[in-house]
């Protein structure tokens, strides 16, 4: 019977296998069939995938999340009673474990620690010898892989790729060559000057879990935060080329005042060749400033003093603009009960969130300042092809995010309120799952017609994104969907408390502002003020809408697909931008 059975199991090749329903592949992966198992996998990798990058944004990352919970549904397979459900299993449990991950950065920020040859660099030198993945440096490869994988991806397009493939998929140069089209001579040159410069990142970084556990010394910077928009060439990018622990050492030591390279070497304790490197990068990508062989920072960079400072001075003014709309509260509550999002089912607190801080205090007030006071932010053009300011952040300064908005303007546009009194992940949705969303946003559809229009994983991809939600055999809209008369009704509210805010908040503004950051010694940089002011001016507002309760508490953690909205057709409080 044992032998008639393996008989069995063997007697199905890939096609076949591929043919079966999730039933029957689980069925036989419980007998024992290791290809019943890979069907599974490559039925279901592009969906894990799919899931886990939505959340993390980054494509290795995604990759260990795949075989992690491929790993997981091998080991507990034999629990599984409900074959049908194995998608929807699959799909949480990817997404549970993407933002396991998603917390893990929050907690453990990299530390900017720029020592010289560390314990770490000569670990990194032996593992990355030309024999390094040999039986004996097995253990250490398994013990460091984990935190170079981290660094490698500091490492520049080229280098990072040969990295990849040598050190973490384990190929040889012969492989490495056939796959790039190169001779075997290039890809072993193109391998030593890739290991070069991870022996730089890693030597600079001192990156150990000690390390990553401790915030006592150096600064911790957020650097992903531009206004305007990225362009195409990613390596231009401000991020992008700010994203190496020693370049963002260099940004704060350069942020007010400009030094030459041997200066800003002996400062962050670093070799100066290096330094230069960065330099060099962050010139050309326009987040510092060359003049007469010295450097300084292209941006505005707040430490701590200089946050104490602003918050003193300008928290007044977010509390008198909540102050001003909560005298609008009842009226506001009134129109929101009349809007077609209401009759949906949309909690009229939620509805607030997204209304007053996006509407109000981002979109309308930025257009009713540029009209009554001059104040026009427009991102100049960059070398990657965008538009942008670039505002990292001190994380120990604890700067607070209340006006943040990603947004697609115009007819049928969508946006996302964020704001760092919310622990949220930000929507990106594609084409096809803002379609579905759209439809599902005029009634209830029903499943089975989704999935003849749409394929299984746009369907489930707008499900995680918190897009869409199940009721019983339809998806209905779980983010609303503003019509043009919902704009009709919230415009004339929202007009008047912006015209409200800005004549009694705002009389001295931007001028007060403004004269705040010269005081502070970033007047180098007063090209880049306007893109901070309307936020500085704000400080507080949103706190203090939620302390007198014309925000309710928000959601901890915020479930997918919180603060986004999007509206049909022309939408008058989201034209102003």
């Amino acid at each position: 019977m044992s032998n008639s059975k393996e008989t069995e199991l063997a007697g199905l090749d890939e096609a076949a296998l591929a043919g079966l329903d999730d039933a029957g592949l689980v069925s036989r992966v419980k007998e024992g069939d290791h290809g019943a198992f890979a069907a599974l996998a490559a039925r279901y990798q592009g969906l894990i995938l799919l899931v886990a990058e939505r959340v993390v944004e980054n494509r290795d990352d995604a990759m260990e999340i795949s075989q992690d919970v491929l790993l997981k549904l091998y080991r507990q397979i034999g629990e599984l009673n409900r074959p049908g459900g194995l998608k929807a299993w699959l799909s949480k449990t990817a997404r549970n474990r993407a933002l396991a991950v998603v917390r893990r950065r929050r907690h453990a920020p990299l530390e900017f620690h720029c020592g010289q040859a560390t314990t770490v660099h000569g670990q990194a030198d032996r593992l990355l010898a030309e024999n390094g993945t040999s039986a004996a440096g097995q253990a250490e490869l398994n013990d460091l892989r984990a935190q170079i994988r981290r660094q490698v991806s500091v490492l520049a397009g080229e280098h990072q790729r040969m990295v990849r493939m040598h050190y973490l998929e384990g190929l040889g140069l012969g492989e490495i060559a056939r796959r790039l089209g190169i001779p075997v001579g290039t890809a072993k040159w193109r391998l030593s000057q890739a290991r070069q410069e991870l022996r730089k990142e890693l030597m600079m970084s001192e990156l150990t879990d000690a390390l990553r556990n401790r915030s006592t010394s150096g600064p911790l910077l957020q650097v992903s935060t531009v206004w305007g928009s990225t362009g195409p060439d990613r390596e231009l990018r401000a991020s992008e080329v700010t994203k190496t622990l020693l370049a963002q050492q260099i940004l704060f030591c350069l942020r007010k005042q400009a030094k030459a390279p041997e200066e800003v070497a002996r400062q962050v304790k670093a070799d100066v060749s290096y330094v230069k490197e960065h330099l060099a990068r962050m010139t050309e990508a326009e987040v510092l400033d060359r003049q007469d062989g010295t450097y300084r920072a292209n941006c505005v960079l707040l430490d701590t003093d200089d946050v104490k400072a602003l918050k003193s001075k300008l928290a007044p003014r977010g509390w008198q603009t909540a102050d001003v709309i909560a005298r609008h509260a009842e009226v506001l509550s009134q129109a929101i009960a009349r809007l077609t999002v209401s009759a949906g089912g949309f909690d009229p607190g939620y509805l607030r969130w997204i209304i007053l801080p996006t509407m109000v205090l981002n979109i309308g007030l930025q257009s009713r300042l540029e009209q009554a006071k001059g104040v026009v932010v427009k991102p100049p053009p960059r070398p990657d092809g965008g538009n942008w300011f670039y505002k990292p952040r001190l994380l120990a300064a604890r700067m607070p995010i209340e006006l943040g908005c990603n947004w697609s303007g115009g007819r049928d546009g969508h946006a996302q309120y964020w704001t760092s009194e919310v622990s949220m992940t930000i929507t990106r949705p594609s084409a096809p799952e803002l379609a579905i969303l759209r439809r599902s946003a005029k009634g209830p559809v029903q499943t089975n017609s989704l999935a003849d229009v749409f394929s299984e994983e746009t369907v489930a991809a707008a499900a995680e994104h918190g897009l869409i939600r199940r009721q019983g055999d339809h998806m209905v809209a779980n983010v609303p969907v503003f019509t043009p008369a919902d704009g009709d009704i919230l415009d004339p509210v929202l007009t008047a408390i912006v015209d409200d805010v800005v004549e009694q908040v705002y009389a001295d503004y931007p001028d007060d502002v403004y004269a705040l950051l010269d005081s502070l010694g970033f007047g180098f940089i007063r090209g880049d003020y306007a893109a901070h002011a309307q936020e500085l001016a704000q400080m507080g507002a949103v706190r203090g809408l939620m302390d007198k309760a014309v925000l309710p508490d928000p959601p901890s953690p915020a479930p997918p697909g919180w603060g986004f909205f999007a509206w049909e057709g022309t939408f008058a409080p989201m034209e102003r931008g």
